[in-house]
């Protein structure tokens, strides 16, 4: 079977994770349609590809976001006209965040004394 635009159309919904009954709506044909196409390999073949695709672009897209929050955490964190103690406490609230148990470090420091 030759892909056609509709059922490329079809594919590039499916593989953003439209519901196939979303896609029948938008494209003006039957589920039963979207069904059929879903059993032909050639079909098949195209959304496993498109889906993997979008899925390595949002894995590209979700690591670029996390290098970005841990650009602005670190110069934030290294910036000396940011007061010493809300530099701490940021870097507390980041180490909570991502499951570091603080409790022993907030018992052992006590910000106020902080001189940086």
């Amino acid at each position: 079977m030759k892909i056609k635009e509709n059922q490329s159309l079809a594919v590039e919904m499916l593989a953003m994770g439209q519901r196939p009954s979303v896609v029948a709506k938008s494209l003006n044909i039957t589920p039963e349609t979207i069904s059929r196409w879903q059993t032909d390999e050639e079909f098949k073949a195209l959304l496993r590809s498109r889906h993997d695709d979008t899925i390595r672009e949002i894995r590209k897209e979700k690591k670029y976001i996390i290098d970005l929050a841990f650009q602005v955490l670190r110069s934030t964190l290294e910036d000396p006209s940011i007061d010493a103690v809300k530099r701490a406490e940021l870097g507390l609230r980041f180490l909570e965040k991502i499951g570091f148990d603080t409790t022993l470090q907030y018992s052992l420091l006590n910000l106020d004394d902080l001189h940086l």
